[in-house]
């Protein structure tokens, strides 16, 4: 939500920072400062060893001048000869010089420490146990945080850590590892090393409580303590696990974090105006939209009136010539209508006589058609008693045929069935028979057993044909009722059309006489009508040329009308469409982004202000850790811890330690971190 965008980043892009960032070395008034480097030795389950700190000592003011409270055993000058002055925890220098590089072991608890457990496809196993196997392995490494104290936050109490940060580095060969993944952090090929790096902060999320997931939402800086590294391995030999840790932070970037306060009042104004802002913007969307819809209704008609007024210039010019063409033919118009008036009139009087022959050659027709149709009905009722006669005939022959079948055949079959049972039966009661006459005669009575199914069958097949027969009567009698019935309907319409012949051309006769009359009246009007025409004719023309000449200046002012309207019309849809963007996007600003972060304001505001109470609990944490060993009074202390696990190998061979010369003490621990894998 853009609510994270405004609120949260007045408290959380500080402290995240400040935890991730590396701090800016700062040196004491009198010029003193420590850099001491903690080498923590592991077994490769995470247990501590042994620890060498490592130390570079610097004053302006000579390192003779130096006091400072160690708790460290067996401290040696890496430097020179010049032995150290140890009295009780003091340590002092009898040397010249402005630095001091010396080395010392210490039995104290680290303040970041590592659990680190194996499996094997599955099965939790030793490390040592593990050493030469092959399958699916899973190494886990859980970071702890060992420095923490109570103190109350919100009214409850809480647990917090000193901030570290932690990176850790671990190699998996390409020759004895593959596909690995490790959750939360990440795997980068070089070669044939494969190289599983990841960042955490350990005991940071108890700190900061359920602020944790605020951080987490703004700067994506994960919370995880505990990551798992998940590979294929043969023949298993892990080389050292890498950790490197600091509590190094920019405290003065922490202490700049104030109250959200101003934040919540700066929001309550923002609010105020965004409310009367789209309030604005929605009522002149509102206003630009109704004036585009009528402006686009106005240009519409507009066009229409242009095109009208083109329309109606068009047809004007049509009308004068038409009305020219017609003053010009009137005369011989008048004249050939005359003519033709009169050739009418002759032709309707041949028309009433035509009606009256047509008429009465048609009804004689259809009364020989009539005739026709009642002698097809006699025809046809002689071959339907023929045909009634001659299917009885087939169904009679076809069931004595069935019966005469089943009698001849069924006796004959019953005797002969006996005679061959009986044959059968005393060939195998004879003893003298042999094995093939009792064969053949068992072949004898299957053979006929075959014959007396075939001919049932051919009895039932008669049986229905006979059937069959009986139905093809049925179907012909069903054929003949139907075209019976067709053929009286026919009778019956072609009386019915008959009548109606007769009716229609008694109206047919009348209307000839009709429009004989009307032809003779109409050459009577036609004389009478032509001279008033020709006058008539006179003032159209006049009229039709003045009308033209109007319907010209109406067009021309059309055209420059829609061309104007045209542009307001187009300017209008701009300004609606700006408009509308306008509301749309006062809308999105102030539903998406200042309602929610004004409706969030009070919850967040708790959870920003609890956030900066944590935010000073961790800067007075880091700011009391000053040293791991000790330190001279007043100095600037830079420390930083190293930690790494023993090789696992199916023979271990023991290497001498070395520790970190002159050269290597004024690199950065990320730089010694990567001089690990330089080869």
């Amino acid at each position: 939500m853009k609510t994270s965008h405004v609120l949260k980043k007045s408290a959380c892009i500080a402290l995240s920072a400040a935890l991730l960032l590396p701090a800016v070395p700062a040196f004491a008034a009198d010029g003193t400062t420590k850099d001491e480097t903690v080498y923590v030795f592991l077994n490769p389950d995470g247990t501590v060893t042994s620890q060498t700190v490592s130390s570079w000592v610097h004053s302006d003011g000579g390192i003779r001048s130096v006091r400072e409270e160690v708790a460290l055993q067996n401290i040696r000058n890496v430097k020179n000869a010049a032995a150290p002055q140890l009295d009780g925890d003091v340590l002092t220098w009898d040397m010249d010089g402005n630095d001091a590089y010396y080395t010392g072991t210490s039995d104290k608890t680290p303040p970041v420490s590592a659990v680190i457990s194996y499996k094997l496809d599955g099965e939790e196993i030793s490390p040592q146990e593990l050493a030469g196997k092959s399958g699916r392995v899973e190494i886990t490494i859980a970071l702890q945080n060992n420095l923490s104290r109570q103190a109350t936050v919100g009214g409850e109490s809480r647990t917090i850590y000193t901030p570290f940060i932690v990176a850790g580095v671990a190699d998996l060969p390409t020759d004895h590892f593959s596909n690995v993944t490790c959750e939360g952090g990440s795997v980068l090929s070089e070669g044939q090393n494969q190289i599983v790096a990841f960042v955490a902060s350990p005991g940071l999320k108890e700190s900061l409580g359920h602020s944790a997931s605020l951080v987490e939402d703004t700067v994506g800086f994960s919370m995880q303590e505990q990551f798992t590294i998940q590979a294929d391995a043969t023949d298993f030999e892990l080389g050292s696990i890498m950790l490197g840790a600091t509590g190094e932070l920019p405290l003065e970037k922490l202490k700049e974090a104030s109250s959200a306060g101003e934040v919540s009042e700066a929001l309550d104004s923002l609010k105020s105006a965004t409310d009367q802002l789209f309030d604005g913007t929605s009522q002149l969307a509102d206003a630009t939209g109704l004036f585009a819809d009528k402006m686009g209704q106005f240009d519409q008609g507009v066009a229409k009136l242009g095109s009208g007024a083109g329309e109606l210039k068009g047809g004007t010019g049509l009308l004068v010539s038409g009305v020219q063409e017609l003053g010009d033919k009137l005369g011989l118009g008048m004249g050939q209508l005359r003519e033709g008036s009169a050739q009418l009139s002759a032709g309707s009087q041949e028309l009433l006589a035509g009606v009256n022959g047509y008429t009465t050659q048609v009804e004689g027709k259809v009364g020989e058609l009539a005739e026709k149709l009642d002698g097809m009905g006699t025809q046809l009722d002689g071959v339907k008693t023929q045909v009634a006669a001659d299917k009885q005939a087939l169904i009679d022959g076809m069931t004595q045929a069935g019966t005469e079948v089943k009698v001849t055949l069924g006796g004959d079959m019953t005797a002969l069935g006996q005679s061959i049972g009986a044959y059968v039966a005393a060939v195998n009661a004879d003893p003298a028979a042999t094995q093939a006459e009792k064969e053949a005669a068992a072949l004898m009575w299957q053979q006929f057993s075959q014959l007396k199914t075939d001919l049932e069958s051919h009895g039932k097949t008669l049986q229905s044909i006979s059937t069959a027969a009986q139905s093809l009567g049925k179907t012909v009698d069903g054929v003949f009722a139907t075209v019976g019935k067709e053929f009286g309907d026919a009778k019956t319409e072609l009386a019915a059309t008959q009548k109606a012949l007769a009716e229609y051309g008694k109206k047919l006769r009348d209307g000839a006489k009709d429009v004989s009359d009307g032809a003779a009246a109409l050459q009577e009007g036609v004389d009478a009508g032509a001279n008033d025409a020709k006058d008539g004719v006179g003032r159209l023309q006049q009229g039709a040329a003045d009308l033209n000449e109007g319907a010209a200046e109406l067009q021309q002012g059309a055209e420059d009308a829609r061309a104007a309207s045209s542009q307001l019309a187009e300017a209008a849809d701009t300004l609606r469409d700006k408009t509308g963007e306008l509301n749309e996007g006062m809308e999105a600003y102030k539903t998406t982004g200042i309602d929610p972060m004004c409706s969030e304001l009070g919850d967040l505001t708790g959870d920003l202000d609890e956030l900066l109470e944590v935010k000073d609990l961790l800067v007075e944490q880091s700011e009391a850790f000053t040293s791991y060993s000790g330190s001279p009074e007043g100095s600037e202390v830079s420390t930083k811890f190293l930690l790494k696990t023993s090789e696992i190998k199916e023979k271990e061979e023991a290497k001498p330690v070395v520790l970190a010369t002159e050269n290597t003490q004024k690199k950065g621990l990320w730089e010694r971190i990567k001089g690990i894998f330089v080869k």
